[in-house]
């Protein structure tokens, strides 16, 4: 599926529809009013999430680079939430006993998370103290989870933590903080809970609805980051389960609980990643793209969807039936093939010089920066 004019950064289900997010603000939804939707992103579209209660069927929020979250109901704009200074880069439900109102958590490049009432459009609380960047994961039991990015020192990221966010008289409180051993967290998702069968659950939205929690089992959720890894979290103990760790150490952008007790990751140089808690170290298939892969999906029957850089959605199912013609399978595996080409030699002479990489300041949180060495090129984050 093409037409976007700018990168695909986010997609998310919609009941009975489907949506992903561009990052010049240009749309495709089935079912979904584009006028009205391009009328109030003229930005760039960072994250979408589509409610996670059936009586909420057509409710879908957007997180935006203006620093608002928008609020639709099918054609209709609802709302604007305003609060964050920067991109809204994190979006998540938030299981809440303690209220029957539906309540979102977001989390911002401004270093905060915010905790909305989406019937009022509310800020009921603002979770501070972050270090930079901010993810965020609503978990079933009503707890939320936060990761940051880290601060820059010495041409080098640190400080990266997870905190656990309790909701304690009245309000929530950090429960714990860790430190995260590696580069800025990118994302993070709830890993269904399973012990050796793959566990039934449904693919409505991140916080992976109809899990049924037992006293002996643990709540578990995973993170990615620009370190190259997917670890996988036991909430209680705050402790690494398993750490899937991709060849070549990529920037891994997103990751999601796949079809079958599996993991998918999504990374910069164009893979779309299926693990098995079998194998931590090679992936169980590696679905290469042209680009860079931002976020995936995984649909009701199980199939698989990527939002690519090069502006396209694909799906990809594991019954040939569905599979595309010849030409097309083609296109896309020569697309994928890494042709292994490096710069040229008077590209490489313009590159700073190994030795002043404690000096050279990047442009972004975790940039990859190249420096020349040795007559060939070193690459620091």
């Amino acid at each position: 599926m093409a037409g976007s004019q700018g990168a695909l950064v986010a997609r998310y289900f919609l009941p009975k529809k489907a949506t992903t997010a561009s990052d010049n603000g240009n749309d495709n939804a089935h079912g979904i009013a584009m006028d009205a939707f391009r009328s109030t992103h003229s930005h760039g579209v960072s994250v979408i999430l589509t409610s996670n209660s059936v009586s909420e069927d057509g409710i879908f929020v957007t997180g935006c680079r203006d620093g608002k979250i928008r609020l639709f109901r099918e054609k209709d704009l609802v709302m604007e939430l305003q609060g964050h200074d920067k991109n809204v880069n994190s979006l998540s439900w938030v299981s809440n006993s303690h209220s029957p109102d539906l309540i979102l958590v977001s989390g911002s490049w401004d270093g905060t998370a915010r905790i909305w009432d989406m019937k009022t459009g509310a800020c009921l609380q603002v979770l501070e103290g972050h270090e930079n960047t901010t993810v965020v994961l609503g978990l079933s039991d009503g707890r939320i989870v936060t990761g940051s990015a880290g601060v820059a020192q010495n041409n080098a990221i640190v400080d990266t933590k997870l905190r656990v966010w309790d909701h304690r008289d009245g309000s929530y409180k950090v429960s714990k903080t860790v430190p995260y051993p590696g580069g800025p967290i990118r994302g993070l998702c709830c890993i269904p809970l399973f012990s050796h069968a793959p566990p039934t659950y449904t693919h409505r939205n991140n916080d992976v609805d109809a899990m049924s929690m037992d006293n002996d089992r643990k709540y578990m959720f995973a993170t990615c980051s620009n370190d190259g890894s997917v670890k996988v979290w036991d909430v209680d103990s705050m402790e690494i389960i398993s750490t899937f760790t991709h060849p070549g150490l990529p920037m891994v952008l997103s990751v999601l609980a796949g079809p079958d007790g599996t993991i998918l990751s999504c990374t910069e140089e164009g893979d779309l990643n299926v693990w098995s808690f079998d194998d931590y170290i090679h992936p169980q298939q590696t679905l290469r793209h042209s680009s860079t892969v931002w976020a995936c999906a995984v649909l009701p029957n199980g199939d698989i969807a990527s939002a690519c850089q090069d502006g396209s959605v694909r799906c990809f199912s594991r019954d040939p039936q569905k599979a595309c013609n010849e030409s097309e399978l083609q296109e896309f595996f020569e697309s994928g093939k890494r042709t292994g080409k490096g710069p040229s030699s008077e590209e490489i002479e313009k590159l700073p010089r190994w030795e002043l990489r404690q000096v050279v300041v990047g442009k972004s949180e975790g940039q990859v920066q190249m420096f020349q060495k040795d007559g060939g090129v070193s690459l620091v984050r």
